[in-house]
C-alpha cells in the first residue's frame, strides 16, 4: 500500500524574529519557511523517486531580503497571518519557483496556478488583526536550505529531504567587536550580504540599505557600509561605530570576507 503524506517544498527562513508577538497559533521559529510548491496529500514513494531529477536552485548561497508588510490570507476570510517577503536579488526565488512547479506539473502534480507570493506564515487563527498590524516591523531574512517538508498538523513541519545552501553570513566571536564571515559569489553580493548581516543586529537600518549599487573592490564595500552606518546613526541611532578596514577577500567555495564591526 502506497504511503501518502501531506508534502510541500519550501525554503527554510531565518530572521531576527521578535521575542514577543500577538496571540495566535504559531509554528516554531526554526520551522518558518517560504512555500514554493504545495503537493498536498500525495505518494511519499513517488516523490522520493523523483528527487534526483528535481531541478535544484541555481544559486549556491541563500537569497536575502526583507519582510515589508503584514498579510492576512485569504483576503475574504483570513485564517493566516503572514509577512510578505521582498527579495533583494532580482527574481531568483520566483524564477526557481516557476522552474520547480513546471517540472512537477509535467509529473502530473495538480499544482495551484496562482502567481507566486513570497510570504512566511507567522500565525493561524484565532488572532486579532489589529494587534498583528501594529506588531509588524520590517525585518531582514535569508533562506538557508530547500526542504521537502511533511506537514504533521498543528503547525509542525518535518524536513524529509534537504538541499543545503551556504549561509550569506555567519557571526563569530570577536573581542569587544562584532565579527561576521560574509559569503558571496561576487563583490557586489559580498556588499549586499554584509548589509543584511548588519540589519540582523539592527533591523532599524533596513530603510537605509543600498542593494543596487555597483562595487568592484573590498575598499569600496567598506566605504559604502560606513556611509550606511553614518546615515543610519544620524537619523535613528545605531549600535555601530564603523566597519573596520580589515581583512581581504578569500576565494574558497565562494568569496569570503571577515567583517569586523566596531561597536
Amino acid at each position: 500500500m502506497d504511503n501518502k503524506k501531506r508534502l510541500f517544498f519550501g525554503f527554510e527562513v531565518h530572521a531576527p524574529w521578535p521575542e514577543s508577538l500577538p496571540t495566535g497559533r504559531m509554528p516554531k521559529t526554526n520551522e518558518h519557511h517560504i512555500t514554493v510548491a504545495f503537493l498536498g496529500e500525495t505518494s511519499h514513494e513517488k516523490i522520493l523517486r523523483l528527487l534526483p531529477e528535481i531541478p535544484k536552485p541555481p544559486f549556491k548561497i541563500g537569497i536575502v531580503g526583507a519582510f515589508d508588510g503584514c498579510l492576512f490570507l485569504p483576503e475574504n476570510n483570513p485564517r493566516v497571518v503572514a509577512w510578505r517577503g521582498k527579495s533583494f536579488e532580482k527574481d531568483l526565488l520566483a524564477s526557481y519557483q516557476k522552474e520547480l512547479t513546471t517540472f512537477l506539473k509535467k509529473q502530473n502534480y495538480p499544482l495551484d496556478d496562482r502567481p507566486f507570493l513570497n510570504h512566511t506564515t507567522l500565525a493561524r487563527s484565532p488572532f486579532e488583526k489589529d494587534d498583528w498590524e501594529q506588531a509588524f516591523q520590517p525585518l531582514p531574512y535569508f533562506i538557508k536550505a530547500l526542504h521537502l517538508y511533511e506537514s504533521l498538523g498543528n503547525l509542525t513541519y518535518k524536513p524529509l529531504w534537504t538541499h543545503k545552501l551556504i549561509s550569506p553570513f555567519e557571526e563569530f566571536e570577536h573581542v569587544a567587536d562584532i565579527g561576521f564571515r560574509i559569503h558571496g559569489e561576487s563583490v557586489k553580493q559580498i556588499y549586499l550580504h554584509a548589509q543584511i548581516a548588519l540589519t540582523f543586529e539592527c533591523p532599524e537600518l533596513i530603510p537605509f540599505l543600498d542593494p543596487n549599487t555597483e562595487v568592484s573592490t573590498l575598499e569600496e564595500v567598506i566605504i559604502k557600509l560606513n556611509e550606511i552606518i553614518t546615515h543610519g546613526d544620524r537619523e535613528i541611532g545605531t549600535p555601530f561605530k564603523a566597519v573596520s578596514f580589515h581583512g581581504e577577500l578569500k576565494k574558497e567555495e565562494t568569496l569570503t570576507w571577515e567583517m569586523i564591526v566596531d561597536v
